[in-house]
Order: C-alpha cells, then sequence, then structure tokens
C-alpha cells in the first residue's frame, strides 16, 4: 500500500517536472504557461501567433493579478465584471486578432472561470 502510494507520487512528480521543463522551453512561468494553454486550445497557430499568444498570456496575467489582488473578489460582481472586461480588452487588443467575435467570448469566459477556480 505504501509502496504504491509512493510509486504514484514519482510518477506524480515526473508529470510536474515535464510540465516545468515545458514551461521553460516556453519562456512561460506555470501561471503564464496555463493561460497560454487555454488561449491556444483548439487553435492552429503560426511560429508568429505563438509567439504574440505567449505575450498576451503574459500581459494578461499582469493585468489580472493586479486586478485579483482584492479578498473574495469573486463573490463581487463588480470586480467580476471588471475582469471580465480587462479580459475581453487585452485579448481584442492583440497585435493578430486570433479569434472571431463568438470565440472571443468563449475565450473570455474560459478565461474568467480558470481565474475564478485559481484565485
Amino acid at each position: 500500500s505504501i509502496k504504491e502510494i509512493f510509486d504514484k507520487l514519482i510518477v506524480l512528480f515526473g508529470d510536474l517536472s515535464e510540465e516545468d521543463k515545458r514551461a521553460e522551453r516556453e519562456g512561460l512561468e506555470e501561471e503564464e504557461l496555463n493561460l497560454f494553454d487555454l488561449l491556444a486550445e483548439g487553435k492552429k497557430i503560426s511560429d508568429k501567433e505563438r509567439h504574440t499568444l505567449k505575450e498576451t498570456a503574459k500581459q494578461l496575467l499582469k493585468k489580472l493579478k493586479q486586478k485579483l489582488n482584492v479578498q473574495n473578489w469573486v463573490e463581487k460582481p463588480t470586480i467580476v465584471a471588471a475582469v471580465k472586461k480587462e479580459i475581453h480588452d487585452i485579448l481584442w487588443e492583440m497585435p493578430i486578432l486570433l479569434f472571431e467575435e463568438e470565440e472571443m467570448r468563449l475565450k473570455t469566459d474560459q478565461t474568467l472561470e480558470d481565474c475564478q477556480a485559481r484565485y
């Protein structure tokens, strides 16, 4: 029983190490990589778009952390609305518009949900 738990922990540690290595290869912090993955999900992107999306993930996370520095922000509708608007505005201002209107709403909502779950 203890050996099984230990083996599972080793596998989990290996998986985490792979994500750390991937984050390093991409030049992103773990949270930035998670946001990048969320935004890139379902998209076929060029190298230039990939770079733009990485920079957008970094910028978005930085701005969101400033807004999310309020205790229990998910319980405050005005802050939730401000966070959602910030997400949409940053995605809309990307140098390369990667998302159609409906996709933009979906990515905004997914990013907001991710923020609510994490912070």
